[in-house]
């Protein structure tokens, strides 16, 4: 049973016999195609590595290391927008940032307010994002009262469409970001959302599994089944004690506009969860610092999720640049009796079944370009692998992958100005090959065909690499037909690479015990110099 220190908020019930894994099995050999298995199935975490007498303990499974950004622009303007940040490693964000961008050539002029009343006002264009730098007291880092009122309006004043994206730094750590979709009143009875997160190895910091709720409107009724066992308020409006909701079991509350609400199950994935509202509500979810699969190292994860009113059936997926491992896709099924086929080839794929509304199912793919196809609705999410999974650069990321009916003719990206980040690449999908244009420059690609099940080409997908930048920069992507666009940068490993050798260097050397004393001394030295460098070791 675990205790976690005071001020934490949360109180975690007896864990189950097993960690609960999406991840359990390994990857299917090439040609084998994916696999998949429903949600509550668990399986076992590799064991930690063994402690070695001349280091010490091992260090907790987490990345200090900034490694991989990825947003998904479609369908991503709006007018308002109700954003937060949850909990990022150890509790701690040195940096929390808005990037805002526009599609307009003339400024768009927008205005940024917390439940303290306007933090600035600003313009935009299509040319130069802003990029607005927030008091990181506003991210939400426990259950207690006084985080409840951490949520962040963002209104653009003259009635131009601007994009949000939220980053969330805590350096030498886990670099975790989302992108925000704006508000949405879809006049409907009953709002349906579902998380999505995954596991981690983080255990020394009981790295939370968690949900973000933000209020868009007063007097907004929730309704939450978690898949995990939680400690939640017994009334979120008062500075109330806890109680334990175990997992099945529901719990009810009202949240205001600009309240936030944040739900946290130390070291478990809490995908599969559910959140009922009857209006609408930001819902964001992921992980404080998770791991894909369950292997070094951990990263924070966070996507905001719409209702499942939104959801499609057909999607376009694919591959992250330079990573040879992966990438994962979490699908959630909204209805029950869902059935879905995931194809990577022209040979064909593979089905799966999801009996109930919620479960979920993830899917493997060896760096290929793959389609999702279902008969109800779902909603897709692409994950990057871990480290030492072997898919080379970068660390864990999520996305949300637009269904093809949500595909946009004219998207514009951000690509933020960060110190480590010197690869930047952006993912087309497209069911029509045409014309490429960025910030209005024609640019040669190279299509790849992605398939159905019968075989038949139903789409195309590229990766257009980019240099270095030293300034956050935004670019407009335009094709005459419908598209999506993921962007994701990446580091370099070269100081890890000579980490690593000397590592090996001081295991010849272990014998010789004088030796060993002084060289002992030298690596505590470099550790420290490292670790406060940004860099593992």
């Amino acid at each position: 049973r675990y205790y976690p220190p005071p001020n934490r908020g949360y109180y975690a019930p007896p864990p189950p016999p097993h960690y609960r894994s999406y991840y359990a099995p390994p990857p299917p050999p090439p040609g084998a195609g994916g696999w998949g298995h429903m949600r509550g199935r668990y399986g076992h975490p590799p064991p930690p590595p063994p402690p070695n007498p001349r280091y010490g303990a091992p260090r907790p499974y987490y990345s200090n290391r900034g490694s991989v950004l990825l947003q998904n622009a479609s369908a991503a303007y709006g007018t308002e927008f109700y954003v937060g940040a949850m909990r990022n490693l150890d509790g701690v964000t040195h940096e929390l940032n808005l990037y805002i961008t526009t599609p307009s050539v003339s400024s768009v002029y927008f205005s940024v307010q917390t439940t303290n009343g306007i933090f600035g006002s600003y313009s935009v264009n299509s040319s130069v994002p802003v990029d607005i730098s927030l008091p990181t007291t506003l991210v939400t880092n426990d259950g207690l009262y006084s985080s409840r009122f951490k949520g962040i309006y963002i209104n653009s004043t003259n009635g131009g469409l601007i994009s949000v994206l939220v980053v969330n730094i805590k350096l030498a750590g886990s670099y975790g970001e989302h992108m925000a979709y704006p508000y949405q009143n879809l006049d409907l009875s009953e709002y349906q959302y579902y998380a999505v997160s995954t596991g981690t190895l983080a255990t020394s910091v009981n790295a939370l599994g968690e949900v973000l709720l933000v209020g868009n409107e007063d007097n907004t009724t929730v309704t939450v089944i978690p898949t995990q066992a939680v400690s939640v308020p017994i009334d979120i409006q008062t500075n109330s004690n806890s109680k334990t909701v175990t997992a099945g079991s529901s719990f009810n509350f009202t949240i205001h506009r600009m309240q936030t609400f944040l739900i946290g199950a130390p070291l478990l994935d809490i995908s599969g969860t559910s959140i009922v509202s009857n209006k609408p509500l930001t819902v964001i979810s992921g992980h404080e610092c998770g791991n894909i699969p369950l292997v070094c190292c951990c990263e924070q994860i966070a996507e905001q999720i719409p209702p499942t009113a939104t959801w499609g059936r057909e999607f376009l997926l694919t591959p992250y640049a330079t990573r040879s491992v992966g990438p994962y896709f979490k699908v959630v099924a909204a209805l029950g009796d869902t059935s879905l086929n995931f194809t990577c080839s022209a040979s064909g794929g593979n089905n799966f079944y999801l009996p109930d509304a919620g479960n979920v199912t993830t899917l493997y793919s060896s760096s290929s370009y793959c389609s999702i196809i279902s008969n109800k609705p779902v909603l897709v999410t692409q994950l990057g692998s871990s480290q030492w999974s072997g898919s080379g650069n970068g660390d864990p990321v999520i996305s949300l992958i637009p269904p093809i009916e949500q595909h946009q003719r004219n998207i514009t990206l951000v690509i933020p100005a960060l110190s480590e980040i010197t690869n930047n690449y952006i993912n087309i999908a497209t069911t029509i090959k045409g014309s490429l244009y960025i910030n209005g420059q024609l640019r040669s690609v190279t299509w790849n065909n992605i398939y159905n099940s019968m075989s038949s080409i139903i789409g195309y997908g590229t990766q257009i690499p980019f240099n270095t930048i030293s300034t956050s920069s935004s670019y407009t992507i335009s094709m005459q037909t419908g598209f999506t666009a993921l962007m994701n940068a990446l580091t370099t490993m070269i100081v890890n690479i000579f980490v690593l050798i000397l590592l090996e260097i001081i295991l010849v050397c272990v014998i010789m015990d004088t030796i060993w004393m002084q060289i002992t001394e030298t690596v505590q030295n470099l550790q420290a110099m490292l670790q406060n460098s940004k860099w593992d070791f």
